[in-house]
C-alpha cells in the first residue's frame, strides 16, 4: 500500500465515521482507522508526536461512542482527524 492510499483510505473511514450513527459499526470503524494508522511507517523523528495523536484519537473515539455521539466531543474527533492526515501528509513530504 502507498501512503496515498493509506491516506485516501483513512479520509473514507474518517468520513465515515463521522456519519455513523451505529454503536457496533462505530466500534468496527474505530478499529479500523487505529489498525491502518498504525501500519505507516512513519519517520522515527516525529514519534512521540504520532503516538500521541494515536493515543488522543483512541480516547476521543471512545468517548465519543461513549456519550451517545454528542456534537461537542464530535467537533473535538473532526479536530483529531485532522491532526492525523496532517501527520500522514508530512509523512509523504519526507520521502
Amino acid at each position: 500500500m502507498t501512503q496515498t492510499y493509506i491516506k485516501q483510505q483513512l479520509t473514507n473511514l474518517f468520513t465515515q465515521f463521522l456519519t455513523e450513527t451505529e454503536v457496533e459499526k462505530l466500534k468496527q470503524l474505530r478499529e479500523q482507522i487505529i489498525k491502518l494508522f498504525s501500519s505507516i511507517p512513519f519517520n522515527d523523528s516525529n514519534s512521540v508526536s504520532i503516538e500521541m495523536e494515536l493515543n488522543l484519537l483512541k480516547e476521543t473515539t471512545s468517548l465519543y461512542i461513549q456519550n451517545d455521539l454528542d456534537g461537542s466531543v464530535k467537533s473535538l474527533l473532526v479536530g483529531d482527524f485532522d491532526r492525523l492526515l496532517i501527520q500522514v501528509s508530512l509523512s509523504l513530504l519526507e520521502k
